[in-house]
């Protein structure tokens, strides 16, 4: 197995811990797919990008929110996933990364999409970069 598969697996078994059943259709999450969005750090003097972040995701500012590509090895961070339904609507989970590796991912916020919003976020998702939630 690569590193990517290695991350795309953990970053499944992270969404079905902190989800457990798809928010739009109620069942597992198996045949259902994500990809990650966007994410920023956390931390001192990060509060202006952090608050900027959320208010992209609450505008659905989907060009904006994309920008954000931050990562810090040694910070705790925000990443949007996007979790495309079996129906084919999405849903938008933020979830809480932590550097400290006894600490445990949490959701930070679920936003379910309206089919126009499906479409609009999935416009900005090249379809390579869907993963497979098994």
């Amino acid at each position: 197995m690569n590193g990517e598969e290695g991350e795309s697996d953990a970053t499944a078994l992270v969404l079905v811990r902190v989800l457990k059943r798809c928010p739009i259709c109620k069942s597992p999450l198996t045949a259902h797919h994500y990809a990650s969005f966007a994410t920023t750090v956390l931390g001192e003097g990060r509060t202006p990008r952090v608050v900027d972040f959320f208010r992209s995701i609450k505008d659905h500012r989907w060009a904006d929110l994309q920008r954000f590509q931050d990562w810090e090895s040694l910070s705790d961070a925000l990443e949007a996933l996007a979790v495309r339904c079996s129906t084919g609507e999405i849903s938008l989970a933020i979830i809480r990364n932590p550097q400290e590796f006894w600490d445990s991912d949490q959701l930070v916020d679920l936003e379910v999409l309206t089919s126009e919003e499906s479409r609009q976020l999935e416009a900005f998702i090249e379809q390579n970069k869907w993963v497979s939630i098994k």
